[in-house]
């Protein structure tokens, strides 16, 4: 019974990163041609967007064996968005430092709020981007060259979506590595 569990919960998860994947696509057209619009309401973003999508990285990290760490604010902060957009922006960079970090790692996330600005930081125990890289890590269909079989590596519109929703946020995305 066990072994059925396991097989199903493997099913389940590709079918998400599939559906992922196929949403992700449609949000690129939709970017392309200027068709995404924000369902803009007040969310706690602890509560309402982080805590979802670190469960939603959850499986992937306990099946690598990478901790996951959250360290919040001690009051709530609140912040004007799209919950799903916001989701979607956090579950993606999240995904992608979980699949960068080497098993037995850490992913460390933590939120501040600062007045009338929220700044959620994600570190992870990867090996880093290359310097030369860092410029195109927003841009649509690049990827660093990784250990990472090409089956499990995406196809690098991710991080150019996360960017693009950011910006329609009002917000600001900064990436840093030692590489």
């Amino acid at each position: 019974m066990d072994e059925l569990r396991h097989a199903m919960e493997i099913i389940n998860r590709n079918a998400r990163l599939q559906l992922r994947l196929v949403e992700d696509l449609l949000d690129l057209n939709r970017v392309s041609r200027g068709h995404i619009t924000l369902d803009v309401e007040a969310h706690d973003l602890s509560a309402a967007i982080l805590l979802p999508s670190l469960e939603s990285t959850r499986f992937t990290a306990e099946t690598k064996h990478v901790e996951v760490e959250f360290e919040g604010a001690t009051e709530p902060v609140l912040v004007e968005g799209d919950a799903l957009r916001l989701q979607q922006i956090f579950t993606n960079v999240l995904s992608n430092a979980v699949k960068f970090t080497p098993q037995g790692g850490c992913v460390r996330v933590t939120l501040t709020g600062e007045t009338e600005t929220a700044v959620v930081k994600i570190r992870d125990t990867g090996k880093g981007i290359a310097p030369e890289f860092l410029p195109h890590v927003f841009e649509v269909f690049q990827q660093q060259e990784s250990e990472i079989p090409k089956s499990n590596s995406g196809l690098g519109i991710g991080l150019a979506l996360v960017k693009y929703l950011v910006g329609l946020h009002g917000g600001n995305i900064e990436i840093a590595s030692e590489g």
